[in-house]
């Protein structure tokens, strides 16, 4: 079985020669959130260098052994239930993309749990596992013991609550239901307010 490694993990075994045969996890964004289909639309990966120093060539994703098995799961817990399946995974506008289409409340009430926080902005992170294939020590001063990820097979997509990239940010413009999500914040606030000075 592939024993998954952070990016740090992984560059104390490359340098030790121990990283042959190991899997990495990097976490990227959410995009838009489709309510009705109970989908949420994802950045799995950019070329962007991340906070660790490291890098993912967007065309080095070999995705043909995911494709046949194209399971979300939470935290990389693959000893775990799927929380939902991804669908349209592919490599453009320099990033990896995709859906993750989260299973309903009758099959998993964790996934819809999942689903409830993605949606809700309380969770909008996601992170790849990866085997990588081809792979160098940068060559960039301002990255000293970065990695470049030049070819790498997609293991599985994960919903996360802690991200390692730094764009790993829900893009709230891009949400059908962020002015509801607004305007239940400020109604949150205001209540916060009357119960800490009492009614205006």
């Amino acid at each position: 079985m592939l024993k998954y490694l952070t990016p740090a993990e992984f560059r104390y075994e490359a340098r030790h020669g121990r990283a042959a045969g190991a899997g990495v996890q990097i976490a990227a964004n959410v995009r838009a959130v489709n309510e009705k289909l109970r989908m949420a639309s994802f950045v799995f990966s950019n070329g962007a260098v991340d906070r660790a120093g490291d890098r993912i060539d967007p065309a080095g994703w070999v995705l043909s052994d995911f494709r046949r098995n194209p399971v979300a799961l939470f935290a990389h817990d693959s000893k775990a239930l799927p929380i939902g399946r991804a669908r349209n995974v592919r490599v453009g506008e320099n990033s990896l993309l995709g859906d993750i289409e989260f299973a309903d409340a009758e099959i998993s009430i964790f996934a819809d749990q999942c689903w409830r926080m993605v949606k809700g902005g309380f969770m909008p992170a996601v992170s790849v596992g990866f085997a990588p294939l081809d792979w160098s020590w940068a060559r960039d001063p301002a990255r000293p013991g970065g990695l470049d990820f030049k070819r790498q097979a997609l293991l599985e997509i994960s919903c996360v609550p802690v991200p390692a990239h730094p764009g790993a940010l829900l893009v709230g413009a891009s949400l059908p239901s962020a002015p509801n999500q607004k305007a239940r914040q400020r109604e949150r606030d205001l209540e916060l307010s009357r119960l800490r000075y009492g009614p205006e």
